[in-house]
């Protein structure tokens, strides 16, 4: 997507954003705004993420090195304790399930 989005007559840089490390930058940061509010299908947070990580090994592999370009914050989501009675109902159940016990302990 990005070659495409390079192709577009709208994105004119001065410099070759595929050899030039300043132009790549700028172009990176315009095209992760693009994908965020612009593009045809709005994109997710984590799928910009992606598409810079995968820009960066891009850039590394044709030694330009990583962009600086900043990514977007994801909430930091912890998986939910299950609740006291919840927890020892479900050892219950592996204990009968696995007479016993193979490794499970309170």
């Amino acid at each position: 997507m990005y070659p495409a989005w390079l192709a577009d007559p709208a994105a004119t840089y001065t410099a070759d954003p595929l050899a030039d490390r300043q132009a790549r930058d700028w172009a990176m940061r315009d095209y992760r705004m693009w994908l965020l509010r612009d593009g045809p299908a709005r994109r997710s947070r984590v799928f910009v993420n992606s598409a810079l990580t995968a820009l960066d090994d891009f850039g590394t592999r044709r030694g330009m090195g990583k962009a600086d370009v900043a990514r977007e914050d994801l909430p930091k989501n912890a998986p939910r304790a299950l609740a006291e009675r919840a927890r020892i109902r479900r050892l219950r159940a592996w204990r009968r399930i696995c007479p016993l016990g193979a490794g499970v302990s309170r």
